[in-house]
C-alpha cells in the first residue's frame, strides 16, 4: 500500500528515532549495572587492601562469589593471614631480644660494680700495700736468714 502522504511518513520516522533513543537508555542502564557488578568487588579489593596498609592486620575482604574476582579475593585473605603472623612472629621476636638485652644488662652491671669497687678499693690502698710488702720482706730476712736482697 502506497503511504498516503507526507504526513505519515514523518510519522513513522519519528517513531523509529523514539524507539533508538529508548534502546540507547536502556544499554546504557544495563551497561551501568553489569560494569557496578564487576567493580564493586574490585573496590572491596581495594577498601581492604588501604586497610592493611594502614596496620588493620585483622581485616579480610569478604568473598561473595566463586568467579575469579572471589578466588582473588579468598587469595588476598590467605595473604593478610600469612602477612599478620609473621608480623606478629616479628613483634615476638622482638619483645624476646628486648628482654635478653635488659636481662643481660642487669647481669653485667652487677658484677662490673664490684669489680670497679674493687678497683678504687686497692688503688686507694697501694701506699699500705707497698708498707705491707716492706714489712713481710724484714720478716722474712730476719726469720729465714735470707739475704737482704730480697
Amino acid at each position: 500500500m502506497p503511504i498516503g502522504g507526507h504526513g505519515q511518513l514523518v510519522h513513522v520516522v519519528g517513531g523509529g528515532e523514539l524507539l533508538a533513543v529508548v534502546l540507547i537508555v536502556i544499554g546504557a542502564a544495563v551497561s551501568w549495572v553489569t560494569s557496578y557488578l564487576l567493580t564493586r568487588p574490585l573496590g572491596t579489593l581495594s577498601r581492604a587492601s588501604r586497610e592493611l596498609a594502614r596496620g588493620n592486620l585483622g581485616y579480610r575482604a569478604p568473598v561473595r562469589s566463586r568467579d575469579e574476582v572471589g578466588q582473588l579475593a579468598a587469595d588476598f585473605n590467605r595473604m593478610a593471614g600469612q602477612l599478620e603472623r609473621n608480623v606478629n612472629r616479628i613483634q615476638e621476636t622482638m619483645a624476646l631480644q628486648e628482654r635478653f638485652m635488659a636481662d643481660f644488662s642487669h647481669e653485667m652491671k652487677t658484677p662490673m660494680t664490684s669489680i670497679i669497687g674493687y678497683a678504687d678499693l686497692l688503688r686507694s690502698q697501694v701506699d699500705d700495700v707497698r708498707k705491707y710488702e716492706r714489712e713481710l720482706r724484714r720478716i722474712i730476712v730476719d726469720k729465714c736468714g735470707y739475704p737482704q736482697e730480697l
